[in-house]
């Protein structure tokens, strides 16, 4: 990358204007299903480099000599090739859709402009959008999860309405944001998450993908690489995805699609906890119900022999097992999507209307989330000028988003942690929600900060609307045949209330809180494209002149504070010291762009891009920067004649550069704000700013090579897609530290470093096409090796080795970028050993950690991939996928107090006294330590604390979803209104099929920050979804 002034031209020369003529014109009409006509299919005569569109009718000439071959393509149809005799004159072609899997040649790239996937240089993956509406889920994004290869999706254990964490080969940063931009229809939407949980709680406020409705979809491209997204310069640099919306189609009268799908979900328990010993200390049960208060959790008792015993309440219980798991206290969620779409057109325009209701009761009881999404697309042509417009209105509502992480509120670290004796209903209290007679909280043990967990369900509340509009209009004129030009308006409008509070009597904060806050967010993007598209004898050219406009405002208005005046009366104004908030931000890019693909035969395609952006939040004399972009595409299946066995084969190989990570508005200014009351009646002020900001600051820069090859073997029952890529990535912007005589403590300067390289393939098969019987499967597989390659210098000028992200509530851990290793490792403590190898204890027998944390495990998985099959017999439908990750690890918070609290089946050793330990000590000399009774749980407490025995391999195998289906046939439906109907049992994340975490998920992660990955501390149990999808046409 290198700079360049505010302006850049290049060249665009025309050297012809017309086609050399031809002997005749061919006449006809693409059809599909039913005989509607497909509206811009694309229609070439085989071997050159003639071609054509239907028509908005279908309808289409085009030019040609003798007997040919046409080849016709259209987004969601098989590709066709249908031969034309030299006396035929007209032709109807029918297409049949895409039924399978990754199938499509007509691709949705930069801008949702489409193009032949032959003529790409580098990988894009679509999937079509009936992918996303049977085994569906209500955030869009986890959908993807096992779809497409070198897109790693983590579904965190957040709640129904929570976020979704996706990354596209590794990410770009080592401390910004390493998630894709998503573009609805070309226009972006912002898609970040709202807030989320961390060391100290909080709840997934979720993110933009979840006001997407899967029924609105029509498909999704994934641009992986670099030079797939260059066009969107700095906002690309970890990929995009693209999601196009349905539109409606050419018809007789009006359509109607009503589609309905209804899941029951179950909390996933994998507990399994020791159900010996009870409640108690050194293996005695509790004498008094103020020791059975105080021991609270603890089950370090005696063993469970029936016997009647204290509790809390001052009620004797049996000394037994209560046999209670996690569904005893988790309801059965319920998701009921419902959605109608009208739609229509003819030869001159579409049009479709839709609407769509989510209801989900979530499986924490006393938590839902509902969605309502009102979706437009019209699109008319009048000559020469094509109108197109899309729009979005959602309503969203979210009650009491799951408390997650820390255990004050969280309901979820209390139910997991139940002592082993005590029934449910016995800390149900007052109308169920955990409450005393007076309006306090009921509670069982005697730590205040683990919450009663139906006090946590009902007394720490949260509740959020979200209004959100997405739309865009563009408007097309074609100049010539050859050359248009094209204005598009966007917009993505946000407005959401958060309001909180706890309750009114919580134990560790008797006077509660409230708070409330509202937040704007405002993204318009303006776009202008001229275009051309010519043939040249054996030369094509496609050529994009572009510019676009960017800008972005959030606004944040809010007020509350601690202990409410007035009793359960929740407001603003009703806290003893009401505070205020306010915060605003506001940003723009403006950008030029250029693309041109040029073609010779039909078998060699490159393509070259360019974008220069131009930041607001950079300094004037350092704002514009310039991202290059540059692929090959060989088809050699139609420049050599190949073996018969390979149908199709494909070459390609890019470059490209893209930027990101551009500084926060106003990072490089110094900020003031006013301190206290001031003095003598004078303000005072002070500078906010802990780090001096850099007037040099630019985004990062990575750069990525990339090549791979397409090949299909026998009449394309067969195809393997095969990609490696290297991507570096410089200039990431990260803060060192200074001498703290500067009046600051760091400085934000451009020298991370890393680097992602791997490989990505996925391989498909029609094992079996008979008449009545068809089966389809797809594997798909990648690789990416990370590493952290420099961290910069620190004030004395040493490299600096490592830095530190988050940990979680036990802190005895943290994730790290390590230089020389792989992002996100977990660092904590180990057992400590001699020079040989022998572990050290102390003089009572108990495990000792290391002095300092150490180096431990890698957190992300290097490993992905999916195995999708559809299997067809005559009307049936039998469709799954399995989704598996391999190499990353997680540090188990869960775990850790499941040692600590004596529940853990490992806690079972030792309890009778017989627990022998061999090592050495402190001085080096060795022995074998007994460990006496009343000292056991001392044992675990130290195991527990050191890290790498919490530390699992979370690699797992999932049958992520599931659906078998039955298409009513034609016959059948003749007397009736429908034009099709489908009815289909469904079903999500039905098995694990392989993991080797003990006691929770594989993937149970309380946040969606990619700094937080490897880190587990009592999040939501993942749910198991079951049910059933009716579709019918009218």
């Amino acid at each position: 990358m290198k700079r360049m002034k505010s302006y850049f031209i290049i060249p665009l020369l025309f050297l012809a204007t017309s086609l050399f003529a031809q002997n005749r014109k061919i006449v006809g009409k693409i059809v599909g299903k039913n005989n509607e006509p497909i509206a811009g299919a694309s229609v070439a005569v085989k071997g050159t480099n003639v071609g054509a569109s239907a028509k908005e009718d279908g309808n289409f000439s085009i030019d040609a000599k003798g007997a040919v071959t046409l080849i016709v393509t259209s987004i969601g149809f098989n590709t066709t090739e249908v031969p034309v005799g030299a006396d035929q004159s007209s032709v109807t072609i029918s297409l049949t859709p895409t039924e399978g899997l990754n199938s499509a040649e007509i691709v949705v790239t930069s801008f949702g402009m489409t193009k032949s996937k032959r003529q790409l240089g580098y990988s894009v993956t679509q999937i079509n959008g009936d992918r996303f509406t049977e085994s569906r889920t209500a955030n869009v994004g986890n959908a993807l999860s096992g779809k497409v290869a070198g897109v790693n999706v983590s579904t965190p254990a957040t709640g129904a309405a929570g976020s979704a964490r996706v990354v596209i080969r590794g990410g770009s940063s080592l401390l910004g944001n390493d998630q894709p931009l998503y573009v609805i229809n070309g226009v972006p939407m912002e898609s970040s998450n709202l807030g989320s949980a961390g060391m100290w709680g909080g709840n997934d406020a979720g993110d933009g993908l979840a006001a997407i409705n899967p029924d609105d979809i029509e498909n999704i491209s994934v641009l992986k690489g670099n030079t797939a997204a260059a066009l969107y310069g700095a906002r690309a640099a970890n990929g995009v995805v693209m999601i196009t919306t349905k539109t409606g189609k050419a018809r007789k009268g009006v359509g109607i699609a009503f589609n309905t799908n209804i899941t029951t979900d179950k909390a996933l328990d994998f507990t399994d906890f020791q159900k010996q010993y009870g409640p108690g200390r050194d293996g005695t049960k509790p004498a008094l119900a103020s020791d059975a208060l105080d021991i609270g959790n603890n089950h370090w008792g005696g063993k469970l022999d029936g016997s009647q015993v204290p509790n809390f309440d001052g009620k004797s219980r049996p000394y037994s097992h209560n046999g209670l798991g996690l569904n005893d206290f988790y309801q059965a969620g319920l998701s009921a999507n419902h959605s109608l779409a009208l739609s229509g057109g003819n030869q001159t325009g579409n049009y479709r209307f839709a609407f769509s209701d989510l209801d989900n009761k979530d499986i924490m009881p006393n938590a839902s989330f509902k969605r309502q999404t009102f979706n437009m697309n019209v699109n008319s042509t009048l000559k020469k000028l094509t109108l197109a417009v899309s729009a979005q209105y959602t309503n969203q509502k979210a009650k009491n988003r799951p408390r997650l992480s820390d255990s004050p509120g969280n309901s979820n670290f209390s139910i997991f942690m139940f002592p082993n004796t005590l029934p449910l209903d016995a800390v149900l209290g007052k109308d169920g929600k955990g409450a005393l007679a007076d309006g306090n909280e009921l509670r069982y043990q005697g730590n205040v900060f683990q919450t009663n967990p139906y006090w946590g369900m009902y007394n720490f509340y949260r509740n959020d609307i979200t209004d959100r509009f997405m739309g865009n209009a563009s408007l097309k004129y074609q100049l010539l045949d050859w050359l248009y030009i094209q204005g598009r308006a966007g917009t993505d409008f946000l407005t959401r209330d958060d309001a909180s509070y706890t309750g009114y009597g919580t134990a560790f904060k008797p006077r509660g809180d409230f708070f409330e806050t509202l937040t704007t967010i405002r993204e318009n993007n303006l776009d202008l494209f001229i275009g051309a598209n010519k043939n040249f004898g054996d030369l094509s050219l496609d050529v994009l002149l572009g510019g676009n406009r960017m800008r972005r405002t959030r606004e944040n208005k809010g007020g509350g504070g601690n202990d409410l005046v007035v009793p359960f009366v929740h407001s603003v104004r009703n806290v003893a010291a009401p505070a205020l908030g306010y915060g605003f931000s506001e940003l723009g890019n403006n950008s030029i762009f250029a693309q041109a693909n040029i073609g010779y035969k039909n078998y060699l395609f490159a393509n070259v891009t360019a974008r220069q952006d131009q930041f607001s939040t950079l300094s004037m004399d350092n704002n514009t920067l310039v991202y290059p972009s540059a692929g090959l595409s060989f088809i050699a299946s139609d420049a050599f004649k190949l073996p018969e066995a390979i149908s199709f084969a494909k070459l390609r190989g890019s470059w490209a550069q893209v930027g990101g990570g551009a500084p926060d508005p106003y990072s490089l200014n110094l900020t003031y704000g006013l301190v206290g009351a001031g003095h003598l009646g004078a303000s005072l002020g002070a500078i906010n700013n802990g780090s001096i900001p850099n007037q040099g600051l630019v985004p990062y820069l990575s750069s990525e090579i990339e090549i791979g090859a397409d090949i299909r073997f026998l009449k394309n029952r067969i195809g393997l897609d095969i990609a490696y890529y290297n991507r570096n990535t410089t200039n990431d912007i990260l803060a060192t530290g200074i001498s703290a005589t500067s009046g600051f403590g760091s400085t934000l300067i451009n020298i991370g470093e890393l680097s992602n390289k791997g490989i990505e393939l996925m391989l498909n098969a029609t094992i079996v096409q008979k008449k009545d019987l068809k089966w389809e499967a797809t594997l798909i597989y990648a690789n990416n090796q990370s590493e952290v390659l420099s961290l910069g210098k620190n004030a004395a000028g040493q490299p600096i080795q490592f830095i530190n992200l988050e940990e979680s509530r036990v802190r005895r851990e943290r994730i790290r970028h390590i230089v020389g290793q792989p992002l996100g490792m977990i660092a904590g403590y180990k057992q400590a050993t001699d020079s040989k190898g022998t572990p050290v204890y102390t003089a009572d027998g108990f495990p000792v950690a290391t002095s300092g944390y150490e180096m431990i495990a890698p957190a992300r998985h290097p490993i992905s991939g999916g195995l999708s099959s559809i299997l067809t017999y005559k009307n049936f439908k039998l469709d799954f996928l399995i989704d598996f990750r391999k190499g990353g690890h997680l540090v188990s918070g869960t775990n850790y107090f499941a040692y600590s609290f004596g529940l853990h089946q490992e806690t079972l050793t030792g309890r009778d006294g017989s627990l022998k330990v061999s090592g050495v000590t402190a001085a080096g000399a060795q022995q074998t330590w007994t460990i006496p009774v009343d000292k056991i749980d001392n044992y675990y407490a130290n195991y527990a604390n050191i890290t790498q025995n919490m530390v699992y391999d979370a690699s797992f195998g999932k049958l992520r979803q599931f659906s078998l289906g039955y298409t009513f046939p034609a016959s059948m439906l003749k007397k009736t209104p429908f034009e099709s109907a489908s009815l289909s049992v469904v079903g999500r994340n039905l098995l694990v099929l392989w993991s080797k975490v003990p006691n929770i998920d594989p993937e149970s992660s309380y946040n969606t920050n990619g700094n937080s990955e490897g880190l587990e501390f009592f999040a939501m149990p993942q749910t198991r979804s079951f049910g059933v999808n009716l579709a019918v046409n009218f």
